[in-house]
């Protein structure tokens, strides 16, 4: 038997990302939530957490292929889901 108390509503999970239900809909349509409907559509504590964590703000840096070559040049490339945009910098050691 599921036990209801151990999942969240669409509303809850909205109102801990501070984004619309409507979004967080759209995120379950998306399978980017997982996300079970019991009635309405429920999400696991863990699976709320293992979304956040998988937009958490990462650093990659990746060799400038097409650009004018000096020693060392690297591009870095971070995410940042919370601000919604990508920063790319060149980088000279």
């Amino acid at each position: 038997m599921i036990d209801l108390k151990k999942y969240l509503t669409v509303r809850q999970v909205a109102k801990k990302l501070d984004i619309t239900e409507e979004w967080v809909r759209d995120l379950i349509a998306k399978k980017e939530i997982k996300a079970t409907k019991v009635g309405k559509w429920r999400i696991k504590q863990e699976d709320l957490e293992e979304f956040i964590k998988a937009r958490t703000n990462k650093s990659l840096t990746i060799t400038a292929n097409n650009m004018p070559k000096k020693e060392n040049q690297n591009i870095e490339f971070k995410e940042n889901w919370n601000d919604k945009i990508l920063i790319f910098q060149v980088i000279y050691d």
